[in-house]
């Protein structure tokens, strides 16, 4: 160093770094790796109690922020779709023996016209009665006579016990849709409503089994066709429904409990009437089908029709409108919609299922349990960004996880249960995320 004073002035008074021979020098990865050893000691000295108490702080705002999201319905058509989607992934079950359905098809409307005329119709209720039909639901319109026959189809309605006629009710937010008055010659204690509860994205996701009537309305009946045919069925065979506390119904082995305004998914429903989750039994080829012209050219076999349920109703597109989305819909496209015939047996279907064989009613959690539910996402969220070492291991964590929830979200579903899933999601992750990042800013 003296040699460069010259160059260099007081460059014998700089400090001199001696490498031992006997020591290799270390790379630069040899650095780099040894920064990150570091900063994982460092993280693990604030671990331990420090870290979960950070674990549960972020638990605990996560869960909160994400019910008061969902409280405000924000997340009402995500939990929805998602609802559909899981509803479409359970297995296939059997069909409904109990349950026929004599549909109209174009073929039928181009033989008979359209609207079928009350000859046809009292033959076709003339075919099933004499085969032993238990119940039968006409879910057709008629107001009004539609000559000829209509002699013929009144002394139906009045005399045959087993015939359930069809009217439409009131809607009061409606001006335009007055209802529709039941047949003239049906009593009463026969009669039943088709109206329908349709969610805010068209798909019936629900089913009303009753309602109060308006006093000016038309349509006087407390039940809609669905509960009247299956409530029939079931009388023939000593079952009952009985009032349970809670408002709740007792039915053979079921017990129906009705949904409330902002309960589970629902933000401000309508709640009108008796309303429960609709359990679709399967999108397709759930109960047996035969065409009206087989049933009047006497080509059914007489015991698809003995003792069960049969339904009458228009299944052909051009000349019915009443067609509904269901959670099915969005699994194949075009979009197939179901005739409302159909849902009006899938809802008998479910009544008649869960009172005689204890088919599973779906249920929505009470709120606390909702709550829990939540909460116990976000804590698995949380746990999994505070033992993690590394970024790539609390991904992975997270989606093992999300899919173990959405799995355990799917089992519960076939079990009966309807429990939050995007809520519960989006709290893991959001817990996960803040754990993160409040360990970083308390280094």
């Amino acid at each position: 160093m003296a040699e460069l004073e010259s160059e260099i002035p007081c460059a014998d008074w700089l400090p001199v770094i001696c490498q031992n021979p006997a020591v290799s020098p270390p790379t630069w990865q040899d650095l780099i790796g040894r920064s990150q050893l570091a900063i994982y000691r460092n993280s693990a000295s604030l671990s331990g109690r420090r870290r979960w108490q950070i674990g549960l702080l972020a638990m605990a705002i996560s869960a909160v922020s994400v019910a008061g999201i969902r409280a405000l319905g924000w997340l009402q058509i995500w939990e929805l779709q998602t609802f559909d989607r899981l509803m479409r992934l359970r297995p296939a079950e059997i069909s409904d023996a109990r349950l026929l359905l004599v549909e109209v098809t174009e073929t039928d409307i181009e033989k008979y016209g359209f609207p079928l005329s009350d000859a046809v119709l009292a033959a076709a209720v003339a075919k099933l009665a004499q085969h032993g039909a238990q119940t039968i639901a006409l879910d057709i319109f008629r107001p009004r006579p539609l000559e000829p026959g209509y002699a013929a189809l009144a002394a139906r309605f009045q005399g045959d016990r087993n015939l359930i006629g069809l009217c439409s009710a009131k809607e009061s937010n409606k001006p335009n849709k007055c209802g529709i008055k039941p047949p003239p010659a049906l009593p009463k204690e026969r009669l039943g409503f088709s109206d329908v509860v349709v969610d805010s994205d068209g798909i019936i996701r629900r089913h009303l089994l009753f309602m109060q009537p308006h006093s000016s309305d038309r349509c006087a009946t407390d039940y809609s066709l669905s509960a009247r045919a299956a409530l029939h069925y079931l009388a023939a065979k000593g079952i009952k429904p009985q009032s349970l506390p809670g408002d709740k119904m007792g039915l053979g082995k079921a017990i129906f409990a009705p949904i409330h305004d902002s309960t589970g998914a629902y933000h401000k429903l309508d709640d009108r009437g008796f309303q429960i989750i609709l359990n679709y039994r399967s999108p397709q080829n759930f109960i047996q089908q035969v065409r009206l012209a087989e049933l009047l050219a006497e080509k059914v076999n007489p015991n698809s029709i003995a003792n069960r349920i049969v339904f009458i109703g228009v299944t052909a597109p051009l000349a019915n409108s009443d067609y509904f989305l269901t959670p099915y819909s969005a699994g194949e496209l075009p979009y197939r919609k179901m005739p409302g015939v159909l849902i009006q047996a899938q809802m008998s279907s479910q009544i008649i299922g869960a009172a005689l064989d204890g088919r599973v009613l779906l249920q929505i959690v009470p709120i606390w349990q909702e709550m829990l539910w939540i909460a116990g996402a976000a804590a698995v969220g949380s746990a999994i960004a505070i033992v993690s070492r590394r970024r790539l291991q609390a991904v992975l964590g997270a989606i093992v996880c999300g899919g173990i929830w959405g799995g355990i979200c799917w089992f519960l579903l076939i079990r009966g249960w309807w429990v939050p899933l995007v809520p519960s999601v989006l709290a893991m992750l959001a817990a996960g995320l803040m754990a993160i990042v409040f360990t970083w800013w308390r280094k």
